[in-house]
């Protein structure tokens, strides 16, 4: 089950996105973590102040953007670099058009090394 929230759900479907396209493969990790191992506060990533230096998520290092600080990274990315509004403009909303593709139970993905 995925968090109720509207920004956890956006925030679990962008770390799914990023995990299906390639972006974290097997070989960074010995076993694979679930998604309650991976959950930032029972990992306990960026709590207290200041942090413990070990469950510290910061913009210069190069892991903050890699899982499991991922999920962290994903819904706090506005206190780490600079984010601007962008206004949708003063028209009406426009619904986007997508179509259901019933074949998506037929994709499968295999770890980076897999044959």
């Amino acid at each position: 089950m995925f968090p109720a929230s509207r920004s956890a759900r956006n925030c679990a479907l962008a770390v799914l996105l990023f995990l299906g396209s390639g972006g974290y493969t097997l070989s960074q990790a010995q076993e694979p973590m679930g998604w309650e191992d991976s959950d930032p506060l029972r990992m306990g990533w960026m709590l207290g102040y200041p942090p413990p230096p070990d469950k510290l998520i910061s913009h210069p290092e190069s892991d903050f953007f890699s899982f499991p600080k991922l999920r962290w990274t994903v819904c706090h990315i506005r206190e780490l670099m600079p984010t601007k509004r962008v206004s949708r403009g003063i028209g009406p909303p426009v619904m986007l058009e997508y179509a259901i593709d019933d074949e998506i139970d037929s994709v499968t993905f295999l770890p980076t090394g897999d044959e």
